[in-house]
């Protein structure tokens, strides 16, 4: 999940907490067979890897991090302020929302306004596992990032 919620994020976002917070719940509650048959089922395209990564995970996931989740719970940092003193190359990749995908197309160019050197790129079709749902589009990017970064960098 996200650790930062964008100033104007409080409606929709509301029920989005709530959502995540229920749905890590659900998972917690899960045993090993039930994590696998359901992730196989949701996400037929991933690899034997990508599915038992997924669920040792989600058996690792502690549910003490639920916290950060809670409304109010980042209300102490001031997140334009402190996204505004990147000055470092920054890519951010978003997939779709309809799919699952946290970050809206709306809310990375909000970002994009914070950070001006951003790069946004959208995965089409991916949903919140980006590199699982779309891993060649996933590395193509980050490549393309990497390699224009290290050419920026005066050797």
């Amino acid at each position: 999940p996200p650790t930062w919620w964008l100033p104007a994020d409080t409606g929709g976002d509301e029920q989005r907490r709530a959502g995540m917070l229920e749905w890590f719940s659900a998972i917690k509650r899960q045993t090993n067979a039930e994590l696998l048959a359901g992730i196989r089922q949701n996400q037929p395209g991933w690899s034997d890897v990508e599915v038992q990564t997924w669920v040792e995970s989600k058996q690792r996931f502690s549910p003490n991090v639920l916290g950060l989740l809670r409304h109010g719970a980042s209300a102490h940092i001031d997140w334009t302020e402190t996204l505004g003193r990147i000055t470092c190359p920054a890519t951010l990749i978003y997939a779709d929302p309809e799919r699952g995908g946290i970050v809206t197309a709306e809310a990375a160019e909000a970002l994009r306004a914070i950070i001006p050197q951003l790069h946004v790129e959208h995965i089409a079709g991916a949903g919140h596992n980006i590199r699982r749902d779309q891993p060649e589009r996933f590395l193509q990017l980050v490549r393309a990032a990497l390699a224009e970064w290290t050419a920026a960098v005066p050797v």
